[in-house]
C-alpha cells in the first residue's frame, strides 16, 4: 500500500515554489521594485510573470503534475495564488482598489494556463508509466 504525502503539506510546497519561481525571475530579470501604492503587491508579482516565465511555470507544473499526489488544476492555481492572495489583499486595504474584481479574476484564470497544462501533461506522463508496468 503507498503511503500518501499530507495533501496540506503538498499545497503550501507547491504555493511556496510559486512565489519562489516569481521571486527567482524578478532578480534573474532584473525588475525593479515598484512603487509603494494600492497596486503594490499586484505589480510587484505580474510584472514578473512575463512569457519566458510562463514557460517556466509550464515546466515546474510538469514535474509537480507527476511527483505530487494533488490534482493537475489545482497545482496550476496554487502555483499562482500568490498573484490571487495579492489582489485580495490590496482589496481589504485599499477598497477602492480592484473595482473590476470579475476582469481581475478572469485574469487570474488566464495566467493560470500554462501551469494548469503543465500539470496535466505531468500527471498523464505519471498515469501512463503506471499503466505500462501494470
Amino acid at each position: 500500500m503507498k503511503k500518501s504525502r499530507p495533501i496540506l503539506l503538498q499545497s503550501l510546497l507547491v504555493s511556496f515554489i510559486g512565489v519562489a519561481l516569481i521571486m527567482l525571475s524578478r532578480i534573474i530579470q532584473k525588475i525593479p521594485i515598484p512603487n509603494d501604492g494600492e497596486y503594490f503587491y499586484s505589480h510587484f508579482f505580474s510584472d514578473a510573470y512575463t512569457k519566458p516565465v510562463m514557460l517556466v511555470f509550464f515546466l515546474v507544473a510538469g514535474v509537480l503534475g507527476f511527483l505530487l499526489e494533488l490534482k493537475p488544476w489545482l497545482i496550476g492555481f496554487l502555483l499562482i495564488s500568490f498573484t490571487l492572495i495579492a489582489l485580495l489583499y490590496e482589496m481589504i486595504v485599499y477598497p477602492t482598489s480592484h473595482n473590476l474584481l470579475p476582469a481581475d479574476i478572469l485574469f487570474f484564470l488566464f495566467k493560470s494556463i500554462p501551469p494548469v497544462g503543465g500539470a496535466y501533461i505531468g500527471y498523464l506522463i505519471k498515469r501512463s508509466r503506471v499503466k505500462q508496468t501494470e
